[in-house]
């Protein structure tokens, strides 16, 4: 019976505490009523803008819709005059990114670098395919 009456007791005075200045249950009250508000709000904004004809815009948006992300009906090409050497491809995959970085942002030197650089990706990707088992 002891125990009991002692539970309740603190029991009671737990809620005294809380009522009294707050404690971990009014902190945790305040905490959600703030989350609940947030999402009040949120929800308010996208009804707003949804009702204005706008669709509310993601963030991985452009990433779904991005060209590099869907096929372009054309298959790629190999460059089959570049080694099938997978060691020999990655050096001149560094040396084509010294290229680039070497060359002013927009000249025909960075653009042909990072053309070269595609290519060689491209054929590392297929010895890449080709490998038993196949790598990547």
């Amino acid at each position: 019976m002891a125990k009991d009456d002692k539970g309740d007791s603190s029991k009671r005075a737990s809620r005294k505490h809380d009522a009294k200045d707050g404690g971990v249950v009014g902190a945790v009250r305040t905490a959600v009523d703030a989350v609940a508000a947030a999402v009040d709000g949120a929800v308010a904004q996208v009804t707003e803008v949804t009702k204005a004809g706008k669709a509310p815009k993601r963030r991985d948006d452009h990433a779904r819709g991005h060209a590099a992300a869907k096929a372009h009906g054309q298959a790629t090409k190999v460059d089959t005059s570049l080694p099938s050497n997978r060691a020999e491809l990655l050096e001149r995959h560094a040396e084509a990114r010294r290229k680039r970085n070497a060359a002013p942002l927009g000249s025909d030197a960075h653009r042909e670098a990072v053309d070269e650089i595609g290519r060689i990706e491209i054929r590392i990707a297929a010895v890449e395919r080709a490998m038993t088992p196949p790598k990547g």
